[in-house]
């Protein structure tokens, strides 16, 4: 760690922005340093960015479940929703959906899973790519309407 560095932890923002962020760091834009996030001690010294979304985690939910088990299997329950061949909305489409809204979450076991579904369920490699499309046009219109308000913000006395 940077002597003098405030230490931010942000677990939303994906690696490779982490490593874009960091080059700034010698320009001093910004200083951004994750802090050890893993408590056992399989992962002593590990930092977010050098242990960011590994599949080994997912042990974790385990534990998740025992330590909330009402929580974690109403949970478990939401994911249902998406398989459901009972609804209106054929499967396909709700898996298209499901990786539409991973994609804006940044959820990559989400988009691993329903990547799989959807292609069980007879989606196409470019319903893929146009579903990733949709979710990236709607996040862009959420800046932009997120700036809107800024600026009504900004002009209120």
């Amino acid at each position: 760690m940077l002597k003098g560095m405030q230490t931010v932890v942000w677990l939303s923002i994906p690696a490779s922005y982490l490593a874009l962020l960091r080059r700034f760091e010698g320009d001093k834009y910004l200083a951004v340093e994750i802090q050890k996030q893993a408590s056992d001690s399989s992962r002593e010294g590990l930092t977010v960015t050098e242990h960011y979304h590994d599949a080994g985690d997912l042990h974790f939910l385990k534990e998740m479940g025992k330590l909330a088990p009402a929580d974690f299997k109403a949970w478990l329950g939401l994911n249902n929703i998406v398989g459901s061949e009972n609804g209106k909305i054929p499967k396909k489409y709700r898996e298209l959906i499901a990786i539409a809204v991973a994609c804006t979450t940044q959820c990559p076991y989400c988009i691993a899973v329903h990547s799989k579904a959807a292609k069980a369920a007879g989606a196409t490699r470019e319903e893929i790519a146009e579903s990733a499309f949709v979710a990236a046009a709607l996040r862009a219109g959420g800046a932009a309407t997120h700036g809107a308000m800024a600026l009504k913000f900004f002009d209120a006395e």
